[in-house]
């Protein structure tokens, strides 16, 4: 049940137990890559655990693309007490490490085969370029929580140094005000409601 992994497992790893005091079923990941593993422990046979790919952030884009989310992903329930996972990529570490980063928040929905999970996109955000999360995601009162930092340094400006903004987003259904000025720019880049993610792997 394990699918060849292309790039190394970057980051912490997140546990899903469904309930307090339960044994964890489920585990999520991401590869540096920008791809969202999910390990899945249901049986009580490891031989029959399964390790599959679950949700590529960077499905629009090219081959090429894609950055690791350093850290663990956040996840919860919803009233079906499905999965919720929600995570950034970047490196906080690294705030000039440059390229296109996300948040996104998803649902899982078990399928027909035992042991293999689908993922819908409940939202994305495309953070600008050179902008990355700052820190771990906070969860509180069903709304997610983030800071993100712009990189834009000027040569030869000693004070161009970037900006921050502060985030809270409904962590399902993608509803809130977005800081000032992020509509402006490529379009589509606030969360969309409901959004199937046909092209992931």
């Amino acid at each position: 049940g394990l699918d060849h992994v292309s790039s190394p497992i970057i980051g912490s790893v997140s546990l899903f137990t469904g309930q307090t005091g339960s044994i964890a079923t489920r585990a999520y990941a991401t590869s540096a890559d920008g791809v969202i593993w999910r390990l899945d422990m249901s049986s009580p046979r490891p031989a029959e655990w399964t390790f599959r790919p679950f949700h590529d952030i960077y499905w629009h884009e090219g081959a090429e693309a894609g950055n690791p989310s350093v850290e663990p992903p956040i996840v919860s329930i919803d009233q079906q007490n499905r999965p919720v996972i929600i995570l950034a990529t970047g490196n906080p570490e690294n705030l000039e490490a440059g390229g296109t980063n996300y948040v996104v928040s998803l649902t899982e929905e078990l399928t027909a085969t035992p042991r293999v999970a689908s993922a819908v996109l409940n939202w994305e955000v495309r953070l600008r370029d050179n902008e990355m999360v700052t820190g771990p995601l906070e969860l509180f009162d069903s709304r997610v929580y983030f800071g993100t930092f712009f990189s834009n340094v000027t040569p030869g400006n000693a004070c161009s140094f970037g900006s921050s903004r502060l985030w809270g987003v409904d962590y399902i259904d993608g509803s809130g005000v977005p800081p000032a000025s992020y509509t402006a720019g490529p379009s589509g880049r606030f969360p969309t409601y409901g959004w199937e993610a046909a092209g992931a792997v």
